[in-house]
């Protein structure tokens, strides 16, 4: 079997992305890839990518360690070299695997600062991106802000900034931002976004198109659910993780549990919240778990009494 038979054959018949990057990297390795193999696999990915669930199959693969190797195995990582070299669309493809990942990989390597954040906003190549992630790097709230406030991030659909501070500086900055109002997936893990970053959020004009939204570790309390409880802008969620904001509390749950706007969400993901057994009655009564298929509530000190509420819950779908 040629190359371009080996290729095929696995776009063909994959179930997991991680199927084609095992046969690229043999190729590659093999020194058999080339420019037409390249381009009969963006064409492949981009045609069953789009005939995918964006919100479901997607965020999977944004929300786990290699999530953007899995979504654009074209992509292009940033390692300390100039942006200008790192954001050249020729680099990382076309379709969906306009992604460009700014990770240090090793710990030595120059970090993107405030300044950085100012230099890559001005970048041409960003108005070709549909994803962009950017991880443990130092831009703070005021280097994320100046790249969030970009008029070229139009074709952006997700955005991932993990472990770079944001802070509600970062937060505000995005969610005023009209060029955003594309973006479907917005993580924002790590960030130290507050309260006030999230009521920014919510109250946002221009992110009514979120579909996906993680803000894990992000120091959040209850008047943050409540934002996002009450928000019309985040209504259209399917894809909700607020894992391990530990001074939210029953009380923050026991808002989230009352929205009466999140009505489509299919995941929510609520571990280490410390809602204990009375945040766990409080969700096992609440209507948005009319559509959740997978639902976690780990870490929260649940008794068994709230573990029984969530399973008698007469919105909880029955297994199976």
């Amino acid at each position: 079997m040629n190359a371009a038979e080996r290729l095929q054959a696995v776009l063909s018949s994959f179930e997991d992305l991680s199927e084609v990057l095992n046969v690229v990297e043999a190729l590659q390795a093999a020194g058999e890839w080339d420019d037409a193999l390249e381009d009969r696999a963006h064409d492949a990915l981009n045609a069953r990518f789009e005939a995918q669930d964006f919100t479901v199959e997607r965020a999977q693969h944004w929300t786990h360690s290699n999530y953007t190797k899995l979504i654009c195995p074209f992509s292009e990582t940033f390692s300390g070299q100039r942006l200008g070299d790192v954001l050249d669309v020729q680099a990382f493809g076309q379709g969906f695997a306009r992604t460009a990942r700014l990770v240090s990989s090793r710990r030595w390597e120059r970090k993107l600062d405030a300044k950085d954040g100012a230099k890559l906003a001005q970048l041409p190549a960003l108005t070709q991106l549909q994803g962009l992630e950017i991880a443990e790097q130092t831009l703070g709230p005021r280097g994320v802000a100046d790249l969030t406030s970009s008029p070229n991030l139009s074709s952006l659909r997700a955005l991932s900034i993990t472990g770079s501070i944001s802070g509600h500086i970062g937060a505000a900055a995005m969610a005023s931002n009209p060029a955003l109002s594309n973006l479907e997936i917005l993580i924002l893990s790590q960030g130290r976004l507050g309260t006030r970053g999230v009521e920014a959020l919510a109250a946002s004009p221009y992110l009514g198109n979120l579909r996906v939204l993680v803000l894990d570790e992000n120091v959040l309390t209850a008047g943050a659910f409540a934002a996002i409880a009450q928000s019309e802008t985040l209504s259209g969620l399917t894809y909700l993780s607020l894992n391990s904001n530990k001074n939210v509390g029953a009380a923050g749950v026991a808002a989230l549990a009352a929205s009466t706007t999140l009505r489509s969400l299919r995941t929510l993901l609520l571990r280490n919240v410390n809602m204990r057994t009375t945040g766990a009655k409080a969700l096992a009564q609440s209507p948005i778990l009319q559509t959740v298929e997978d639902l976690s509530t780990l870490g929260n000190h649940i008794t068994k009494t709230g573990e029984q509420a969530l399973r008698d819950s007469p919105y909880t779908r029955p297994a199976g």
